[in-house]
């Protein structure tokens, strides 16, 4: 389980700090990628960032179901552990 943790604190560093990047703001766990001004172009940026950091095919979708950031990485954090199953 603490690998997990490790991993998920990875990946929530990692994430804000391409989010942070692409929206040109500090964010935090409730902030809304919409609410911040994103687009679909700056989510094509965030998810291609992510793949190549996570070396996982991930969809845009998640994003677009999930746009506030805390709530953003823990979908993420499911489908990249999905993913390794």
């Amino acid at each position: 389980m603490e690998a997990d943790s490790m991993i998920n604190e990875e990946l929530y560093a990692k994430t804000k700090e391409i989010w942070e990047k692409v929206l040109d703001a500090e964010i935090d766990t409730n902030t809304d990628f919409f609410g911040m001004g994103g687009h679909s172009f700056m989510a094509m940026q965030i998810m291609v960032m992510l793949e190549e950091t996570c070396e996982s095919d991930l969809p845009m979708r998640i994003l677009f179901d999930h746009p506030r950031f805390g709530d953003f990485v823990a979908a993420l954090a499911e489908k990249i552990g999905a993913d390794a199953k």
